[in-house]
């Protein structure tokens, strides 16, 4: 693969926009910085401004996420090319392979990632959305288990343990893992238990997290008494749980905006957007309630 990425020789300064950019789901692949490697980050470009360029593409950022963002929250201009190679996937993964001391886990959850993607540009260019990476746009599987291994090179057994952890749902386990505090062989055999009690374990620490796993290679995991008695399998029952909890979250949080207030405070890009994950989410809605 042609990680090689051709950028024009000049980079321009652009001002931190007042609306965000939006990231190239290749960007996704990879975790973001947090904790003290992100203020330390933030701490050297306050110092010493935003040295390597941000790479863009099509609009979207391909490189440079946690620059860009350190940036906008400092209100720091930052240098931005575009990229005009031919292999921007190659290129991204080069890039953050290289510059980043990541464990067999990390890159594991990251094929597990790539396998859901396709090679190549975003759909289209859309509307600027503040700094988020709207999951509608991404691209469609073409990429296999084995493929996404070789890529980052791990094994194809850790790239299915990494979707397993990734299946469950359960946000705090697939941080853990991304952040390097859990590996994903553990997080896998954790990921066998009740949602509630993944989220209580991994509250506990990786020590816990560790110490469980081991208990159910071991052991095994007794299943879950399931509360309609109809016999469904526990991982389903999990699945069916986190989603309606998800779709309660999203109604909760919906109804806590004082919608009279807000609406008139947007402006028009802002309506836009609105207008059109509204339609998006109408469109889902439509979809599920007709299959139910």
């Amino acid at each position: 693969m042609n990680a090689v990425a051709h950028v024009e020789p000049e980079a321009a300064f652009e001002r931190v926009p007042p609306v965000g950019v939006k990231w190239h789901p290749y960007a996704d692949v990879f975790p973001w910085m947090e904790g003290e490697a992100y203020e330390a980050l933030k701490a050297d470009i306050a110092k010493n401004g935003v040295i390597e360029p941000i790479v863009f593409l099509d609009g979207y950022i391909l490189d440079g996420r946690n620059r860009y963002s350190a940036a906008r929250e400092l209100g720091i201009a930052y240098p931005r090319v575009e990229y005009e190679g031919d292999d921007p996937l190659g290129y991204v993964i080069s890039l953050n392979l290289r510059r980043r001391h990541l464990t067999e886990s990390q890159r594991a959850m990251a094929a597990s990632k790539l396998a859901n993607q396709a090679q190549g540009r975003p759909p289209e260019k859309r509307a600027n959305l503040p700094l988020l990476s709207d999951p509608a746009d991404k691209l469609p599987a073409t990429i296999s288990n084995a493929d996404a291994a070789k890529m980052l090179n791990v094994s194809e057994r850790s790239v299915k343990a990494a979707r397993k952890v990734r299946e469950v749902g359960v946000p705090a386990l697939v941080a853990a893992v991304e952040t390097g505090v859990v590996s994903v062989a553990a997080a896998a055999e954790v990921a066998k238990m009740p949602v509630e009690e993944v989220e209580a374990l991994v509250a506990r620490g990786p020590k816990a997290v560790k110490e469980k796993a081991r208990e159910v290679r071991e052991h095994g995991v007794m299943p879950r008494p399931v509360i309609d008695h109809k016999g469904r399998d526990p991982l389903d029952f999990n699945r069916a749980m986190h989603f309606t909890g998800m779709l309660r979250d999203y109604a909760r949080e919906l109804a806590s905006w004082d919608i009279d207030d807000l609406l008139p405070r947007l402006i028009e890009d802002d309506r836009t957007v609105v207008r059109d994950l509204i339609a998006k989410l109408d469109a889902a809605h439509s979809s599920i309630i007709e299959r139910l």
